[in-house]
């Protein structure tokens, strides 16, 4: 999982700054890189991340669909901000944050009793 998380985060590190660009320029031209450029590079990723967790075998569309919206907030959320901000990601350290998050046992989530 953190693996996967990496891989994601620094794809999506690399992809942001260009894509902050076209989003924040004309949005024609931002809605063709995001079609064009950024989202079937985010597919890939996160695929590949769904592969390495889960196996060979790709999910339904469906659930890839949801998957890969679901990267795109927390990922592409975290690149920006810290974009924005102008302050470096250290995409081990919060890519092993994001995978102790996203895989809490239930008895460890906050408001759920032990």
């Amino acid at each position: 999982m953190q693996r996967a998380n990496e891989q994601l985060l620094a794809c999506m590190v690399e992809l942001t700054p260009l894509l902050a660009v076209a989003l924040f320029s004309e949005l024609d031209k931002g809605r063709v890189f995001y079609r064009e450029v950024f989202l079937p590079r985010l597919e890939e990723a996160t695929l590949s991340m769904v592969r390495d967790i889960y196996g060979a075998q790709a999910p339904p569309d469906d659930d890839l669909d949801i998957v890969v919206e679901a990267m795109l907030g927390v990922h592409f959320g975290v690149a920006l901000d810290n974009l924005m901000r102008g302050r470096p990601v250290d995409v081990p350290k919060v890519a092993a944050r994001l995978s102790e998050l996203i895989t809490l046992p239930p008895s460890e989530r906050p408001g759920e009793p032990a």
